[in-house]
């Protein structure tokens, strides 16, 4: 618990010297028009951002998402079929159009994303199957050692933080713990 605590501080301090929550912030008020300074000139109050990340999302969300897998070698052709079917159903259960708008939307705003993938064993009525989510930047705190982002899992700690209510953890960790 300490140590969990003392991660997340020292991450939280180094997004907030790096000034990450108020550029984040600055880019949601261009992205909704929001402006504290409204003018007279109605061409400085329109809003240019989000009509041009909606339309970029758009375009993207306008193709489609094709699964091709290939054989690393001819012994495998035979399961390129099921491959095929395995990772559709990944895509269905997952909602992949609808994530990738979420996905789009926030990179095309802050400049980055987050998606988290990991495995649900309660999926497919108990199959599991991968379970794959976009993350707000606003929620993640990776170890502020770590600079290049293909370095991420080199780091000591990567936490991801969300609100949940106090019958969640109850549910989760026990009446003592929450």
């Amino acid at each position: 618990g300490q140590k969990i605590t003392e991660n997340f501080e020292e991450a939280y301090r180094a997004k907030e010297r790096a000034g990450v929550f108020k550029d984040m912030e600055i880019a949601e008020v261009y992205w909704s028009g929001e402006f504290k300074n409204k003018t007279d000139d109605q061409l400085a109050n329109v809003n240019f951002i989000n009509a041009n990340i909606e339309t970029q999302v758009a375009d993207l969300m306008d193709q489609n998402i094709d699964i091709q897998p290939r054989p690393f070698d001819p012994s495998d052709a035979p399961y390129v079929p099921r491959v095929r079917m395995i990772a559709e159903k990944i895509l269905e259960v997952n909602q992949m159009p609808l994530k990738m708008q979420k996905i789009t939307r926030r990179f095309k705003k802050f400049g980055h994303g987050w998606i988290r993938v990991l495995f649900n064993p309660d999926l497919l009525e108990g199959l599991g199957c991968p379970e794959i989510k976009s993350i707000s930047s606003a929620n993640i705190y990776p170890d502020p050692a770590i600079i290049e982002s293909e370095d991420i899992n080199k780091g000591r700690f990567f936490i991801e933080a969300f609100p949940a209510t106090i019958h969640w953890a109850e549910q989760t960790f026990g009446m003592e713990k929450a």
